[in-house]
């Protein structure tokens, strides 16, 4: 800087100092600059309310319906601060995670039927109970059900209030004139359990076929098929011999699958 700038600097300072009150002069160390944090990042699967983004101000994350901040808490909703000095948001990190279901298991008497494509919220897991067993539910027998993933993570219904029961049958005739009734069971008959009724020496079951025993089967109706009520021991009578002694005789055999009878 050359001598005559030198002096027009000089005389600028002396100018301002004499027009310039000393007590006018701005003093920056009460300035307050103004701290905010940017605006909410994007949230997926979940909401975030409140607007303000100064220091210090507040907002609230809330996730969707099966979506968790933490699932071991069930933590679904959290807020998050402005920083007051370093203008960013606490825990920006905060994310809303899928509610995933933990595998249901298996279960005695049934079988997976229809498995979903993953254990999240909604999906449905189908059990089918194995033959010969049932689950009843209000009074109503049932051979299929679901269950479904919930929002909080936990399968509905509780599969441990559900069983498939092996089916059972009860045998009610007690006694059949002309035959006796033949089982293995101590008296709980289950599905697939058979009971026999053998008629004695002279006696048939269908008396036209020759058949001397038949079998009843626990049925997945509860009931035994053929119906025991309906079946019983017929022997050998001639009808159309109303004159004839006792002392004759009846000869039977086989003809063409027909039973024929002769009186001699």
């Amino acid at each position: 800087m050359d001598t005559g700038s030198n002096q027009m600097f000089i005389s600028l300072q002396l100018f301002v100092k004499v027009l310039v009150p000393i007590n006018l002069i701005l003093d920056l160390s009460h300035v307050r600059v103004r701290i905010s944090c940017p605006p909410a990042y994007y949230l997926l699967n979940g909401t975030i309310s409140g607007s303000s983004v100064d220091a210090g101000a507040q907002k609230t994350i809330t996730c969707d319906i099966g979506f968790w901040i933490n699932k071991e808490t069930k933590l679904s909703e959290e807020t998050i601060t402005c920083d007051m000095k370093k203008g960013i948001w606490m825990r920006p990190d905060v994310a809303c995670i899928e509610t995933l279901c933990d595998d249901p298991g298996d279960l005695v008497g049934a079988h997976r039927y229809r498995e979903p494509a993953s254990l999240k919220y909604k999906e449905k897991m189908v059990y089918r109970c194995n033959e010969g067993y049932e689950y009843v539910v209000n009074k109503t027998t049932k051979s299929e059900f679901l269950t479904t993933c919930g929002s909080d993570g936990v399968w509905e219904p509780d599969l441990n209030h559900i069983e498939c029961k092996r089916i059972e049958c009860n045998f009610t005739v007690e006694h059949y004139d002309h035959g006796d009734i033949l089982h293995s069971s101590n008296g709980t008959f289950y599905y697939g359990d058979q009971v026999k009724l053998e008629c004695i020496h002279g006696y048939w079951v269908y008396l036209d076929k020759g058949i001397k025993s038949i079998n009843f089967t626990c049925s997945e109706t509860q009931l035994f098929y053929p119906n025991p009520l309906y079946v019983k021991c017929s022997g050998l009578y001639n009808s159309s011999c109303i004159s004839c002694k006792l002392d004759y005789s009846v000869m039977s055999f086989f003809h063409n699958h027909t039973l024929v009878f002769i009186a001699t």
